[in-house]
């Protein structure tokens, strides 16, 4: 289901959910515990539209972070190699 598409039915379904609450006393037969019942199905579909925004935006950041990714900094290798020597290759490459 897309996006769109789940938010809503999530608002069609919070009027929906507010008519029965406001009917609840005119509607012979309804089961007491469906209000909350409503309550549970309408955060369960915010959840899944919070999660969609999220990954919309996650996958926005990782599309802009390919099209700027610059090549990995080239770290001397061996025994000898020193702290300093190292942060000098990462600045260097930074630049």
């Amino acid at each position: 289901m897309k996006p769109r598409a789940v938010h809503r039915t999530r608002i069609a379904f919070k009027k929906f959910r507010y008519m029965v609450e406001q009917l609840r006393s005119l509607i012979p037969g309804l089961p007491g515990g469906l209000p909350g019942k409503l309550r549970g199905h309408q955060k369960l579909m915010g959840d899944i539209q919070d999660c969609e925004t999220l990954l919309a935006a996650l996958d926005k950041f990782v599309r802009k972070e390919k099209s700027e990714a610059r090549p990995a900094p080239q770290i001397p290798r061996g025994g000898q190699t020193r702290p300093r020597q190292a942060h000098g290759a990462v600045s260097a490459a930074r630049r």
